[in-house]
């Protein structure tokens, strides 16, 4: 919605939204407040939103249009009311002319001939004296079949009534000696600018007003014969319902699973953090609604509001800008200290990490919304782009989904630039109402790719995996979409350590939860493993190419293989050679076998310069189980943190807690081993540290964490094993 209704919030525009916590506590409302009787979620249309309103100025009542302007000038003439008369007058632009000579000829038609004004009157758009009530208008989606709108509604051409909505009051230069009203209406609220800490009149145009429900679908249905001569039909409000009467626990269901998925974050060229997104949510703020504290290089304690982001040009962008903070961080997965400008305390890009944050869940949420909704005029809501939640908070607000990644504009207007400057001091602010919203000016991203998927299979027995097998696989992970590790699955030939003074094999299983150690938080999410039931890692991959392979149509192929040559001399590559020359036989045809030799990999080395090897891994770890020293294991596993996890899966106890003595190898595998945020649930070392004073206020949340990754962002206190 757009115009006179302004522009619908998302959920982490509300007030009551001041961090990830209430995020959360919001959209798992929603599905209980929808399985009520009552029209609490509308359609969100995507059309020209004309917004019309009775005038009884020339001696009758009549239809006229709208648009919400607030300034001298256009303002009052679109409190006036524009008819046809007015267009050269009010600036109106062609394709809204078009929609609105529609609109008002089909109104106005049944205002003469069908008796609508009892209806009018019970909508409160004519008042009790009678008189046409100006500040109140009914909030109409126009749709034309074939304007190029983004999307394309099977019922042809139609108009919906979103419901009655007014005005707020507005004066120009109120309390100067040249004030004027331009418009009466509702009180106009206010707010706390916390930039420049003043109380200030909030900037929206009008809100939804209570009306009758009967009185609408009276109006409705007494309209349609006249829309019918246009070819236009006409609905009320497009209630959103749920599918079936467990849908508030199905879709609670679905957002608990998307809450626990994993999400990483680049926080440098060396450093990635994950965490499932109900981790992030639970230590970001909402930039737009909370204030964030820090401490000056003098030692004092400072607090500053964080609307808007300086990214590292020097430029300042919302917060929620979907173009340079969003897409480049979430999408993209560029750095953090490469996208955003250093500043005090690093709020700067702690901010930045918050609104990418609540964002992203307020997209996938969303459609875990969407998912169980539909209408009876335009069927799922999944194919459309959202719906607006009423009566939930103080103000309407939308749920769009993946909308708000695939959603491009509407055909009937473009919106410009909104200027950063005082709403309600002068005018020329006000033509950011004079539009039809277009979503793709929300702060979102388009993530959809088309180009054919490049898969790498990386096969081995792994027995066990090392930092070796991880530098090698980092390597593939940037040459392709996906990279599969293929473990195989040896049923005689088994590789084994002595634990506890017993043999015990190395399985495919403790292969693949080791590998999952190995790979945890170095943002590496385009990387599967999976254990494969051949006995070896050609046959693996034989396989996973050939005549049966489950691989997506037309997809390459890399091969992950090592240049590094056996005791014979022959690279390692080679062995994929009878695969190559043979493909007729034994892949699939429409897959693309990449050429072996130029995919091949350096072998990764340890940092006395000697090659990785699971033998000798293995070796270690038989040494551990016998005299209980951990010392040269952190070598092969990354950091001791994940040590520990590795001794854990095959049963070795040590005599004390695996310490940060041990060399590494460098690279992601070598960087930060703590958490990127630290809490009392999980510390970065075993060693007692001083807990540091939380960075951001805000009662209902645990942000001790914060400072550590903020001193990481600017380059601080970065602590290499």
């Amino acid at each position: 919605m757009g115009g006179a209704g302004g522009h619908m919030p998302h959920p982490y525009d509300l007030d009551e939204v001041k961090s990830g916590i209430d995020l959360i506590k919001v959209l798992k409302s929603i599905p209980a407040h929808l399985a009520q009787e009552a029209v609490n979620a509308t359609l969100k249309l995507d059309g020209s939103n004309n917004s019309v309103k009775i005038i009884d100025r020339r001696g009758k009542y009549e239809f006229a249009l709208d648009r919400g302007a607030m300034g001298p000038g256009k303002g009052e003439l679109d409190f006036r009311g524009v008819t046809p008369d007015d267009y050269e007058a009010r600036g109106t632009n062609p394709g809204l002319q078009a929609s609105t000579n529609i609109l008002l000829g089909i109104l106005n038609e049944a205002l003469v001939v069908a008796n609508i004004e009892p209806e009018l009157k019970k909508l409160g758009l004519i008042d009790r004296e009678g008189n046409a009530d100006y500040s109140k208008f009914l909030n109409t989606e126009f749709y034309q079949s074939g304007a190029g709108n983004a999307i394309v509604y099977d019922v042809g051409s139609f108009i919906a009534f979103h419901g009655v909505y007014q005005f707020y009051e507005k004066w120009y230069r109120q309390g100067k000696p040249n004030e004027k009203q331009i418009r009466t209406g509702l009180p106009r609220p206010t707010y706390i600018d916390r930039k420049r800490d003043v109380e200030r009149p909030i900037k929206d145009a009008s809100r939804r007003i209570p009306y009758d429900n009967e009185a609408l679908e009276t109006l409705v249905r007494k309209i349609r014969p006249f829309a019918k001569k246009e070819g236009f039909k006409v609905f009320g409000p497009a209630a959103a319902r749920q599918k079936n009467e467990k849908m508030a626990k199905e879709v609670l269901k679905d957002m608990e699973s998307t809450l626990s998925k994993p999400l990483t974050i680049q926080i440098d060229a060396e450093r990635a953090e994950t965490r499932t997104l109900q981790e992030w949510l639970s230590q970001a703020l909402n930039p737009l609604q909370s204030e964030y504290t820090f401490t000056d290089a003098m030692g004092d304690t400072q607090t500053v509001y964080q609307p808007t982001i300086t990214l590292a040009d020097g430029s300042k962008k919302d917060v929620y800008h979907k173009d340079n903070i969003y897409r480049p961080l979430m999408v993209d997965g560029k750095a953090v200290v490469d996208l955003f400008a250093e500043s005090n305390g690093s709020v700067n890009a702690k901010a930045a990490i918050d609104s990418a944050i609540l964002f992203h869940a307020t997209r996938l949420l969303g459609q875990d919304i969407k998912n169980h909704l539909s209408t009876e005029q335009f069927g799922d809501v999944m194919d459309h782009e959202g719906v607006v939640i009423r009566d939930l908070a103080p103000e309407d607000f939308k749920i769009t989904g993946e909308f708000m990644v695939s959603g491009q504009a509407g055909a009937f207007a473009q919106r410009p630039p909104v200027p950063d400057e005082e709403y309600l001091e002068e005018s020329e602010a006000e033509e950011s109402l004079e539009i039809i919203e277009d979503e793709d000016e929300d702060p979102v991203v388009d993530s959809e790719f088309s180009a054919p998927k490049t898969v790498a299979l990386v096969a081995g027995a792994f027995k066990p995996p090392h930092e070796g097998h991880i530098q090698m696989v980092k390597k593939y992970a940037t040459k392709a979409d996906e990279v599969v590790v293929l473990i195989s699955n040896p049923l005689k030939k088994q590789r084994s350590i002595k634990v506890g003074g017993k043999e015990r094999n190395i399985t495919a299983k403790d292969s693949k939860k080791i590998w999952e150690i190995l790979l945890r938080d170095l943002g590496l999410e385009n990387i599967e493993v999976k254990i494969s039931p051949k006995a070896s890692p050609v046959q693996a991959v034989f396989e996973e190419v050939g005549k049966s392979s489950t691989l997506p149509q037309g997809t390459h192929v890399i091969l992950g293989a090592s240049s590094k040559p056996d005791i014979s001399g022959i690279p390692d590559w080679q062995r994929y050679l009878d695969l190559v020359r043979n493909k007729e036989k034994h892949v699939r045809p429409d897959l693309v076998i990449e050429d072996l030799e130029l995919n091949a990999v350096e072998p990764h080395v340890k940092p006395d310069g000697t090659a990785y090897s699971a033998g000798d891994f293995r070796d270690l770890l038989t040494a551990c189980s016998v005299s209980g020293d951990s010392e040269g294991l952190t070598t092969f596993s990354g950091c001791p943190k994940k040590t520990q996890q590795i001794l854990d899966v095959l049963g070795i106890e040590t005599k004390r807690p695996v310490e940060e003595t041990s060399s590494v190898s460098g690279g992601a595998g070598g960087g930060y081993g703590g958490p990127l945020f630290t809490s009392d649930e999980d510390p970065p070392t075993k060693r007692d540290k001083k807990k540091r004073p939380s960075i951001i206020r805000h009662e209902n949340i645990d942000l001790s964490l914060v400072e550590e990754v903020l001193e990481l962002i600017i380059g601080r206190g970065i602590n290499y094993e």
